[in-house]
């Protein structure tokens, strides 16, 4: 005799399964990374890029090579910084008099005056002075401003630029000296790593005391109209360098730090100053509605990266992970992609990964009163100093507010939060199955049971009979 489960039952229990795996997989859909909100510019060329993640947020026309006019100062200052003190005297030279001249921005300089470094910066980043840059970029030269031109090409091929050629220190115009948008972002970027550079870009007013050649000061105001211009003044604003040549037309550089959000603003050959203002307001809104930073891994174990920029209402669990080793440096890099878009990345040693593999490993067997929030959560609160506990959180990041979290690639690259989902429907399947079989079992040996029950009852009644 043939015994069938019971429709009904079986029905249930594919429901019950079915609304188990649902539950089990987060319903949300991934956000898209943002395409066709950006706002209308007035700028030929522009990038938006999150200074420590590194990741491009906007960008027109960033690789096509333009005359960069005055913001080249900022690899001028750059080297200045990195390669030498700012106490240092420097003498002016014929070389760097010929920009003081009607036409050129300058600080009328004389051969043989002398200055410190540190004066000479703040003119040429406040003043724009050519002949004040043209001053340094002799003095770090060694008395040539070809071999300090040489320095800046090798220093933008250091920091990954592929458009940019240089021939002098200030930004005047010569076809072989030009930029991309996407490079003066890279340069940018590597300035904002000095403080001595922030404080100088971020200071509205600085004045020169009187030389051995000149008995008045010299006042100096900054340019950067997001800085001093009540009409464009940007909140969080950092600093910048304003440039303007009729070649290069109007171009600008500005860093914005917001709640532990830094982001870098280029725009160039914009049709006059207050559209390059307008267009930075612009794209820096632009930029804080779309995006968020989020810091993965762990400090303490890092040793470059950690940072990556996504969609508002993306989550640092959403990315795909591809681990790559570099056998010859012994580093291990962590890629994080978005949607098929580079999200950042984060550097560890090999040791060191070992060491953040153990850590998460221990974090995951802590009992679940005690670990908090699990792997791939945000938690709420304030960080403190690295450590080597996992270091799961929202909290603060050099006092600012970046939220954190620790995502660990499996096999492949995979992320053990995605195979724990499909684990988990597996798992619930898995018992589905198990437990249809058990009722099914338990059916049929019901069934059998009132089979045998109703046999013998008749065979008794058959007996009463007198019928076998």
């Amino acid at each position: 005799m043939r015994i069938k489960t019971p429709r009904r039952v079986f029905a249930g229990i594919l429901l019950f399964t079915l609304l188990v795996s649902v539950s089990a997989v987060p319903a949300k859909a991934a956000a898209e990374w943002p395409q066709g909100a950006a706002p209308a510019l007035s700028s030929d060329a522009a990038i938006v890029m999150d200074a420590k993640s590194g990741v491009i947020l906007y960008e027109l026309n960033m690789d096509e090579k333009r005359y960069p006019a005055s913001i080249t100062k900022v690899m001028t200052a750059l080297l200045a910084l990195e390669n030498a003190d700012l106490a240092d005297t420097v003498t002016v030279t014929e070389e760097a008099t010929a920009y003081a001249v009607g036409g050129s921005a300058n600080q009328r300089t004389k051969a043989g005056e002398t200055f410190t470094l540190e004066e000479l910066l703040y003119g040429t980043m406040l003043a724009s002075a050519n002949d004040m840059a043209t001053a340094v970029g002799v003095y770090i030269g060694g008395g040539s401003i070809e071999a300090f031109a040489d320095m800046m090409n090798a220093r933008a091929a250091e920091l990954g630029c592929t458009g940019t050629h240089f021939v002098n220190a200030c930004g005047m115009p010569d076809d072989q000296h030009y930029t991309t948008a996407h490079d003066m972002a890279r340069i940018f970027r590597a300035a904002l790593k000095n403080n001595e550079f922030r404080k100088i870009i971020g200071t509205h007013s600085y004045t020169i005391p009187p030389t051995n050649m000149t008995e008045t000061e010299r006042s100096l105001i900054n340019h950067d109209p997001l800085l001093t211009n009540p009409s464009f003044a940007y909140p969080g604003i950092v600093g910048g360098k304003t440039g303007n040549t009729d070649a290069a037309g109007q171009t600008l550089v500005n860093g914005v730090n917001q709640n532990g959000m830094e982001l870098i603003v280029v725009t160039m050959r914009a049709p006059d100053a207050p559209s390059a203002a307008e267009d930075h307001v612009k794209l820096f809104d632009y930029a804080y509605e779309h995006f968020t930073l989020r810091e993965v891994g762990m400090p303490a174990y890092r040793t470059s990266g950690g940072f990556i920029s996504l969609p508002k209402g993306a989550e640092a669990s959403d990315c795909e992970i591809a681990v790559s080793e570099d056998e010859e440096q012994g580093l291990v890099t962590y890629t994080y992609t978005y949607r098929g878009t580079w999200a950042g990345e984060m550097v560890m040693t090999k040791e060191n990964e070992k060491l953040y593999l153990d850590a998460l490993a221990e974090k995951e067997e802590e009992p679940s009163g005690e670990s908090g929030s699990k792997e791939d959560s945000v938690q709420n609160g304030a960080s403190g100093s690295a450590s080597s506990e996992p270091q799961i959180r929202s909290g603060e990041s050099a006092g600012e507010s970046v939220e954190t979290v620790t995502v660990t690639p499996g096999p492949g690259g995979e992320r053990p939060s995605v195979l724990r989902k499909i684990l988990v429907v597996l798992g619930v399947l898995v018992a589905a199955g198990m437990v249809t079989v058990l009722v099914s079992i338990h059916l049929t040996r019901e069934r059998r049971r009132r089979y045998k029950q109703r046999r013998k009852r008749k065979m008794a009644e058959g007996k009463k009979d007198g019928k076998l």
